[in-house]
C-alpha cells in the first residue's frame, strides 16, 4: 500500500499587513471572511512594535513583553 498522493487540497493565502495594523485582529478577520475551517501559518516575514513572548522551560509563569522594533525572519 503507497502512502503518496499526489493530489493535495491545499490551499495557501497570501495576506499582507499594513504598518499599525493589530496581527491578531487581522488574522482573526481574515478566517472569518473568508471561512476558513483549519488554517494554520506556514511562514511569515515581517516587522512588530510589540511581541508577547512565552519562554519554554524559562522558569517563568508569566509571558514576557518586548515593546520595541522587532523584525520576523521566519516562522
Amino acid at each position: 500500500m503507497s502512502l503518496i498522493n499526489n493530489q493535495s487540497n491545499l490551499k495557501v493565502h497570501a495576506l499582507r499587513l499594513k504598518p499599525n495594523q493589530d496581527l491578531n485582529k487581522e488574522l482573526d478577520k481574515y478566517v472569518r471572511e473568508n471561512r476558513l475551517k483549519a488554517a494554520f501559518i506556514l511562514t511569515c516575514v515581517g516587522s512588530v512594535t510589540k511581541a508577547t513572548l512565552r519562554l519554554a522551560y524559562s522558569g517563568k509563569e508569566q509571558n514576557e513583553v518586548v515593546n520595541k522594533n522587532l523584525y520576523i525572519k521566519l516562522l
